[in-house]
């Protein structure tokens, strides 16, 4: 049986497809519309592509080189690492094992007899920061002697006023430019009047931390 229901006309499929009328909008208004709308999109001149971001290389990660292993040093190692800091180690020592029971947060521990050739085996460049910890007031010059060659950022020795002059006039007595010798952080440390182990690691961070925000010369009096 055929169909009889009624077909919608054209002009009512028109009509059904067409916008409603808002309250007080004529049908011209309305009829308007989607013309005033393909005209906006035509008259819309082409977006321009978003600038293109230059990706910055980052610096390298700031590398602490810890010269010695004696109890200021751990206290730095470790106060160190939790600031941030990559921290390596290096001593005149045999038993690597114990190195690294001494310094658990320190990413590599280097047995290097004498510290000869420092700056060659521990890579030094200018990423690094160098703290010299040690206590012997020539093994303290030797390592100082090549690393005042090196490129580090920071270099900073663990010395008393009698020390540091004994180890200066060394040497000088070798031609180290006096420059470089002006520029060593010694004693190594912000002037807290640190005494202990972990107020000396304190000290020696914060001005780690100093150097590496560029305001280590605001912080820091001169002699």
């Amino acid at each position: 049986m055929p169909d009889t229901a009624k077909q919608p006309s054209v002009a009512e499929q028109t009509s059904a497809l067409a916008p409603e009328l808002t309250p007080g909008q004529t049908e011209a208004q309305r009829q308007e519309q989607p013309q005033a709308a393909e005209a906006g999109e035509a008259a819309q001149p082409d977006t321009p592509p978003p600038f293109a971001a230059v990706a910055e290389p980052l610096p390298g990660e700031p590398v602490l080189l810890l010269c010695g292993s004696g109890p200021e040093a751990a206290a730095v190692a470790w106060l160190a690492s939790a600031c941030g800091f990559i921290v390596d180690v290096v001593d005149d020592v045999q038993d690597t094992a114990r190195l690294r029971a001494d310094f658990p947060t320190a990413r590599a521990c280097m047995a290097l007899q004498s510290f000869n050739n420092l700056v060659e085996s521990c890579r030094v460049g200018r990423e690094h920061l160098v703290a010299i910890m040690t206590h012997d007031p020539d093994i303290s010059a030797h390592v100082l002697s090549q690393t005042l060659v090196s490129h580090a950022s920071y270099l900073g020795m663990l010395a008393g006023r009698r020390k540091r002059e004994y180890i200066y006039d060394l040497l000088r007595a070798e031609g180290a430019p006096l420059a470089e010798l002006a520029a060593v952080r010694c004693p190594v440390g912000l002037a807290v009047g640190a005494s202990s182990p972990q107020q000396i690691a304190v000290a020696v961070v914060a001005e780690l931390l100093a150097a590496r925000a560029g305001t280590l010369q605001r912080l820091r009096l001169e002699d």
